[in-house]
């Protein structure tokens, strides 16, 4: 599978008094590419992407599911972001606004053909550039997604922020992170020919 490299081990955990097992599989690079590779132990058709600084209630995420099973071909989640049009210039957007175009893969339910998607068919040069800016997997999958239904994301809670309030080290904190994404909805509209977000 090209650059992707496979676990060594995988680390069991079973919650006391739970009947849910956790699967954690180590991987030896790092890349926000590897949150979408299509691992043989993904059995079922829903995959819940989740940051460990989320902060989800079981009843917000009971909901989402309930929403995917109706939507399976589309993304549906929880932060929504959107991309808007400036001076002829696409631009990325997390402004608060009624308007959506992206599903933040931090919290969401996607299909799990949507992985193979990604890592095998989507073009090589938009992961490249994941893996170069370290920022835009969400963006890129959001683009796919898009391009492959034509339909936009469903975003399923009215909450703004879903953040662990004591989390203080994050990727979006960087100075650079949203021009990074500006760039990326650029770039991934020029390899696309077009773009793709609803």
């Amino acid at each position: 599978m090209g650059a992707y490299s496979y676990p060594t081990n995988l680390i069991f955990l079973i919650p006391a008094g739970n009947s849910l097992v956790f699967r954690f599989i180590k991987v030896t690079t790092n890349s926000l590419n590897n949150r979408f590779v299509p691992w043989d132990r993904i059995t079922t058709e829903a995959v819940l992407s989740l940051d460990d600084d989320i902060d989800l209630k079981q009843h917000e995420i009971v909901f989402a599911f309930r929403v995917w099973r109706e939507n399976r071909h589309r993304i549906v989640g929880f932060p929504a972001r959107h991309h808007a049009r400036y001076d002829d210039q696409m631009y990325y957007n997390s402004n608060h606004t009624c308007q959506l175009s992206i599903i933040l893969t931090g919290a969401a339910f996607l299909h799990k053909s949507y992985l193979h998607a990604y890592t095998h068919q989507m073009p090589e040069a938009i992961r490249h550039h994941v893996d170069d800016v370290m920022n835009c997997e969400d963006i890129a999958m959001n683009f796919l997604v898009s391009h492959i239904t034509r339909e936009p994301p469903i975003k399923t809670t009215s909450k703004w922020t879903l953040r662990c309030p004591t989390c203080t080290e994050t990727l979006s904190q960087d100075e650079s992170h949203f021009h990074e994404r500006h760039e990326c909805i650029r770039l991934f509209t020029r390899i696309y020919g077009y773009n793709p977000l609803k």
